[in-house]
């Protein structure tokens, strides 16, 4: 080595060392990313997977739930799906139903047919509910909800079909627990029922002749039963969004079957149709 002189080979020496170390901190930083983002991925995948499984072990609940309400079983049990960090309540005062029969003697008077507390069986994590409500499976997410599966809720024509189902109980249970379902009260016939008294000019009896009928649901889910009310009826949905209610409109179709013309200048009331037909 000269005096004055710079050892170009200890400079380059260092300089691969340092660029080595970078090296290194850039693919283990890498790595790092890979490992977090792939556990993460797995955990979302997981928690999805665990939820359908919820979803699917809570129709089979509805499924036994309506042979034991609609008088096919006595008592059911069902293996439920594992809760993870979640886990099964039973509240029995969650939602209401009300049916009211609205202008029924024709002077704007309400008859108020049934109000029911639903009452619900429901998984719930943080960021999910699944419940057992009403004769269907919901799912909320924040303050969204969908229908899983349909409550005994049929409107077809001018016919409705509707057992309200009602739940209640106690307790609660995680990992992987079972559910008994048995009657404490069978089902009585509100409508049509020849037991009740006359209200105004009607009475509990088929067709009704004035008015219509509204069917009001109120609680957590209750933007899916407008969705299912909406698709699966011909009738008039609102819904308010402060009290958290759904309502469907039944409009009856006045005069039914065969019927005699009437004369010059009078008329026979048929419902639904434009005004002026």
């Amino acid at each position: 080595m000269r005096p004055g002189v710079a050892d170009d080979s200890t400079d380059r020496g260092q300089s691969e060392l340092i660029g080595t170390v970078l090296l290194i901190g850039i693919v283990l930083a890498g790595l790092t990313a890979i490992i977090v983002f792939g556990a993460t991925a797995l955990d979302s995948a997981r928690d999805d997977s665990r939820v359908n499984n919820i979803e699917h072990s809570m129709t089979q609940f509805d499924s036994r739930a309506a042979m034991v309400a609609l008088g096919n079983s006595n008592s059911q049990r069902v293996k439920l799906g594992e809760t993870g960090d979640g886990r099964y309540d039973i509240n029995p005062d969650s939602g209401w139903v009300n049916i009211t029969h609205v202008n029924h003697s024709g002077n704007g008077d309400v008859e108020t047919i049934a109000n029911a507390t639903f009452g619900s069986v429901y998984y719930e994590n943080e960021n999910t509910t699944i419940a057992y409500q009403g004769g269907g499976v919901w799912r909320g997410t924040g303050n969204e909800s969908i229908m899983i599966s349909p409550p005994e809720f049929h409107y077809r024509g001018s016919t409705l079909t509707f057992p309200i189902i009602s739940v209640d109980g106690s307790g609660g249970a995680s990992g992987q627990p079972s559910a008994g379902i048995a009657v404490e009260e069978r089902s009585t016939r509100i409508f049509p029922n020849a037991s009740e008294p006359d209200y105004g000019n009607n009475s509990y009896e088929n067709p009704i002749d004035e008015g219509n009928v509204t069917v009001t649901i109120h609680g957590d889910y209750y933007v899916a039963w407008a969705d299912y009310f909406e698709d699966r009826t011909s009738g008039a949905v609102t819904v308010d969004h402060e009290n958290e209610t759904a309502s469907v409109v039944l409009i009856g179709f006045g005069t039914v079957g065969d019927f005699e013309m009437p004369a010059e200048g009078n008329s026979v009331e048929i419902k639904g149709i434009e005004s002026g037909h």
